[in-house]
């Protein structure tokens, strides 16, 4: 009570403070108060109208604020007061409007001197109209205004934009403002909607898209053309959605349809850039369509924002293919600026930097008319245009069959001189080209009278033509019955039928085929069909071609190819060592084959002495990498190691025919080393030992009677003969040594340091096969499962290279090779667990160290994990000892258990120490020309 009291009393005490004042007289008609009035921002809504008659109270209204209200897009509610003087003696009845339909909240208090209410009316189209506003296309009220004077509270909010065109007009002014206003209105409307019909009905009868796409965009903008002057409130007062929402979803929608329109019409299609933009803005009011569901005033913006970029793109697109000479862009050009000037016009009002008139207050419905018809007749344009180049197109294609008529009957003319000197090329093509053609037809299968001379001389008969052609084709074909009944069924099949049941079975003909005539020949086969108008298999030409020449141009080919791999075999080692390995190989072959001869049951012990071989033949072919002789070796020593295991019954043809095999191999290499490469079998004199030592005495008994001249001129022959008979011990040893480094590099192991001490060493011939059959099992074994990889080393505190030594000394006459390496040693845990497995040893039975160390020269006995073509199948090291024992020498091994630097668990250090005759070396002495024998 106190309250409304007080807000009284500063009411009368403050009364015609900063308000305009407005006289209504007999002559009165309208004044726009919405641009005349101060203004009060209420920024957070929070103000009743006490608060606000108390703010005009404090003078707090002004004129400044005023274009931040019409920038619109403001969440302030915007108070206005206007005072009002009737002078005249009796009450008026005025219309308060306002002119901008899409206002949220629009109130009025109408209050009379002594501030009491004498109006209070509330509209807008976010809420259904109340009884007291105004039922027109625009929120307004009818207003009692008394005599004398009184006083106008408006306020107006909306979150969209915001517009204060409010006017305040004499009730017969506004009747006739509305007369001619729905005039426009419905006019505009109606001529565009006509226009849209129009163009229908031409879509109906040319059935072009670009009329359909015209009438939706005519549609839309007849519809929208409506909305902003408020015609949905008067169609749908009481749907507030439809007005406020649902226009703003219904324009934006609508510029989809303008995009469709100028992406076709403007044939934005051909021009990539402008036909991305366009998708690419349709694409963004999509959307702006979902934003404006769901952030309802993010999206107004958005909307607004969009309508402006859409009437700057049509005009810049519009612009563009104008200056690309595109005749129908200048009709669009022209109706989007009148567009977009009438947008500007009209926001310019609405923002309060234009006055009001009816041009501008409908100048949006004057461009959208104004639109409409320049854009149909762009579109009877270009029509016109595109039927012009129809009729060009035409007249061109007239032209064309015209002058191709001329030419079909040129060719009429001449057609059977035309036919008859293409009949002379095939004949002349079919005698004299080089393959057999012929053309197979009819259930009977006969070939017919069209085919090529050269198929008399390929199958040797002069009957083609009219000939049964399965026997014409395989007569002499070294091929089953079977074959050829298959070729004579898909033959048969295939004809008088569709030509993919040929296709399906074309894999099964044959593509070549030998033939027994005077001389064997290979044919070379291509079946097609050929088709008839019905596209049915009418007939299959066959194309033969004779490449028996060829063939054996390929083979002799691959013969030579295959000679080269064995000479680059070859000459990768020196022509020495080569001899040295085809002597000491056929050797081994030939022990194995007379063996073999000389025993009809093989027993374990011949099997051994096979397999020793074949593994020594193995190891030193593998050793000089000879690719082909090493599997077909690894091959037959495997087979025989299963029989020896009895996984496989000795056969003695068997083991006959695979050594008569490595025979042939090694024969074809010893071939090519002396025919192809002219190399002699070895570089060294083959002179017996018997001989030298007869030479030795003889020289030494002659050297005690003649003078020291002499004796060193003896001398100086003694060495020149050992040059030519002996190798020295350190050239040998280095030589087979050599081979480790390829182990090294097959195991991914680091290449072995070699020391060898060799004491003046000098080994005969015999000597020298001697040691290099030993060492090639020796150094396998040490590379193999001896000296460990370089990871494993260096866990040891090892280098990562390993260490191989041989030191060589004489003793009593007789060599002593001492050979050693800095591996793994030699595991004796694994040793005696595999002598009681194979029952040489009892489980509870002591055996000495270098007892249990000599387990390994007997045969099967490898302590190693696995087989490969290296070593693992304990033979190695059981050939060795069997190759000094004949030989008159000995193998031993030495132990080591209390050296463990660098050992594993349950292993031991050792060597191996071999023993030789003096027969197989000479040892000379420095400073003393004497030899040890």
């Amino acid at each position: 009570m106190w309250k409304y009291i007080l807000i009284v009393l500063v009411t009368l005490s403050d009364w015609g403070l900063a308000a305009s004042i407005t006289k209504i007289d007999k002559d009165f008609k309208s004044l726009p108060l919405g641009y005349t009035s101060p203004i009060l921002e209420d920024s957070d809504s929070s103000m009743k109208i006490h608060d606000v008659i108390r703010a005009h109270s404090n003078n707090q209204f002004d004129e400044s604020v005023r274009k931040k209200a019409t920038a619109g897009f403001s969440s302030s509610t915007w108070w206005m007061v206007h005072d009002i003087e009737n002078i005249q003696s009796r009450e008026q009845i005025l219309i308060l409007s306002h002119n901008y339909p899409a206002v949220d909240e629009f109130n009025v208090w109408l209050l009379d001197e002594d501030e009491t209410v004498l109006f209070h009316g509330k509209s807008g189209d976010i809420a259904e109209l109340q009884l007291n506003s105004l039922k027109h296309r625009l929120p307004g009220f009818k207003l009692t205004v008394p005599a004398g004077g009184s006083r106008l509270f408006i306020s107006v909010k909306s979150i969209g934009p915001v517009s204060l065109d409010i006017q305040l007009l004499h009730e017969d002014v506004f009747h006739q403002k509305n007369v001619w206003e729905y005039l426009i209105i419905n006019g505009s409307g109606a001529i565009v909607l006509i226009m849209g019909l129009y163009n229908f009905c031409i879509f109906l009868q040319l059935r072009k898209k670009i009329y359909l796409y015209y009438v939706f965009f005519a549609l839309f903008f007849s519809l929208q053309a409506v909305g902003p002057v408020g015609m949905y409130r008067v169609f749908f007062e009481n749907y507030t959605f439809i007005s406020n929402k649902g226009f703003l979803l219904h324009s934006t929608i609508g510029l989809l349809t303008v995009y469709a329109f100028a992406y076709y019409f403007l044939e934005l299609y051909s021009k990539p850039i402008l036909g991305w933009v366009c998708k690419i803005l349709s694409g963004i009011t999509i959307i702006n369509v979902f934003v404006l569901l769901f952030f309802y005033q993010s999206g107004i913006k958005m909307a607004v924002l969009a309508s402006l970029i859409l009437s700057l793109f049509c005009l810049v697109t519009g612009l563009v293919r104008s200056v690309q000479r595109f005749r129908p862009a200048y009709f669009y050009t022209i109706a989007w600026a009148a567009v977009l000037v009438a947008n500007i016009s009209r926001m310019l009002m609405l923002s309060g930097n234009l006055d009001p008139s009816p041009v501008i207050d409908f100048s949006v419905q004057f461009g959208l008319v104004f639109e409409a018809v320049m854009i149909s007749l762009g579109l009877a344009d270009k029509i016109r245009l595109r039927e012009k180049d129809d009729f060009a197109r035409i007249s061109h294609l007239n032209s064309t069959l015209e002058e191709e008529s001329k030419k079909v009957r040129d060719l009429n003319e001449h057609l059977e001189e035309r036919v008859e000197e293409q009949t002379r090329e095939i004949k002349s093509i079919m005698r004299n080209i080089q393959l057999g053609i012929m053309v197979i037809e009819g259930d009977e299968l006969r070939v017919t009278d069209t085919y090529s001379e050269a198929a008399k001389e390929i199958f040797e008969t002069q009957e083609i033509g009219g000939g049964d052609a399965i026997y014409l084709l395989l007569r002499q074909a070294q091929v089953t019955t079977e074959l050829k009944d298959q070729i004579a069924a898909i033959i048969s099949s295939s004809l008088d039928e569709d030509p993919i049941a040929f296709e399906a079975n074309e894999h099964l003909l044959p593509m070549e085929m030998s033939f027994q005539f005077e001389k064997e020949k290979i044919l070379q086969f291509d079946w097609k069909p050929v088709v008839d108008k019905d596209d049915l298999v009418e007939k299959i030409i066959v194309t033969v071609k004779d490449v028996t020449e060829l063939k054996s141009l390929e083979q002799e080919s691959k013969e030579r190819e295959k000679e080269l791999q064995f000479i680059g075999e070859i000459l990768s080692t020196t022509p020495r060592k080569f001899a040295q390995f085809m002597e000491a190989s056929i050797n081994f072959i030939g022990d194995n084959r007379r063996l073999l001869q000389l025993n009809s049951d093989l027993s374990t012990e011949s099997l051994k002495l096979l397999f020793i071989n074949l593994h020594t033949i193995k190891g030193a072919a593998r050793a000089l990498n000879l690719a082909h002789l090493t599997p077909l070796v690894h091959d037959t020593e495997q087979m025989i190691s299963e029989m020896m295991k009895g996984n496989v019954a000795p056969n003695r043809q068997i083991c006959i025919d695979e050594h008569m095999v490595i025979d042939e191999l090694l024969s074809f290499y010893s071939h090519l080393n002396s025919e192809k490469l002219g190399r002699s079998s070895g570089e060294s004199v083959s002179i017996s030992n018997r001989l030298v030592h007869r030479i030795h005495r003889c020289n030494r008994q002659i050297s005690k009677n003649i003078s020291i001249e002499k004796r060193l001129e003896i001398d100086e022959i003694n060495i020149e003969l050992e040059k030519l008979t002996f190798v020295d011990a350190d050239e040998l040893f280095r030589e087979i040594l050599m081979d480790a480094e390829m182990l090294a590099r097959d195991l991914a192991k680091e290449y072995p340091e070699i020391e060898i001490n060799a004491a003046n060493i000098r080994f005969s011939v015999d000597g020298q096969k001697l040691i290099r059959n030993a060492f090639v099992h020796i150094i396998r074994n040490s590379m193999d499962h001896g000296i460990e990889a370089a990871d494993v080393r260096a866990k040891r505190n090892k280098s990562p290279a390993g260490l191989i030594k041989v030191t060589l000394d004489v003793v009593d006459n007789h060599l002593r090779i001492i050979y050693s390496d800095d591996g793994a040693g030699l595991n004796i845990n694994a040793i005696r667990d595999i002598a009681i497995e194979k029952g040489i040893l009892s489980d509870d039975s002591h055996v000495p160290v270098n007892e249990l160390a000599a387990f390994i020269f007997h045969s099967g006995f490898s302590t190693s994990k696995s087989v490969s073509d290296i070593s693992g199948r304990g033979v190695g090291m059981s050939a060795i000892q069997e190759y000094f024992q004949n030989h008159d020498g000995n193998v031993e091994i030495k132990v080591y258990p209390d050296d463990k630097d660098g050992i594993a668990d349950g292993s031991v250090r050792f060597e191996l120490v071999m023993t030789i005759s003096e027969k197989f070396f000479i040892h000379r002495r420095m400073n003393n020309p004497k030899h040890a024998a």
